[in-house]
């Protein structure tokens, strides 16, 4: 769960990321991959060109199944339809979408970034989008937080049909 505030040093950040995937790829003589998962915090926070420089890299030293699941984390509040669209361009076809709750006060308690309505907004702009493969991820036992909320929030999002919930 990598995170900085201060992302003056993303570029080398990415170049370091290319370099570990180029001598990983090299250790284990480019490998045949059939699961990608791009996350560990908020990867969407990259803007679409320099997540395409790690699928870039990836792509250039590993052989990726073509019906590899190949998943990226992504926060509501840092997505937009457009940017969805690019993802399933890179071959992305599964989204881990950090929703954590649809109640506003339990999202502003956690210092996120987007409301429920993001969340919402962010699941209808993922389907427009052509992803078939949603998981929606929920955090439980919050300060405060009350068994009618977190109910709440998980019939919402079952109500959503994703493939797949994460409630930690």
């Amino acid at each position: 769960f990598y995170s900085v505030e201060n992302r003056s040093h993303v570029e080398e950040f990415l170049s370091a990321i290319g370099e570990e995937i180029r001598t990983s790829a090299e250790r284990g003589q480019g490998m045949h991959v059939d699961t990608v998962y791009i996350g560990g915090g908020t990867p969407s926070v990259l803007t679409f060109l320099q997540m395409q420089r790690i699928v870039d890299a990836l792509q250039r030293w590993y052989t990726i199944d073509p019906h590899a699941e190949f998943t990226i984390e992504v926060n509501p509040g840092t997505v937009t339809r457009e940017y969805l669209s690019g993802l399933r361009l890179l071959g992305c076809n599964r989204l881990s979408i950090g929703i954590q709750s649809f109640d506003d006060g339990e999202l502003a308690f956690l210092g996120r970034i987007h409301t429920a309505d993001d969340a919402r907004r962010c699941v209808a702009d993922a389907r427009a989008a052509g992803f078939e493969n949603l998981s929606l991820d929920l955090i439980t036992a919050l300060p405060g937080q009350t068994v009618e909320s977190c109910v709440r929030s998980l019939e919402e999002a079952v109500a959503l049909r994703p493939d797949h919930i994460s409630a930690y």
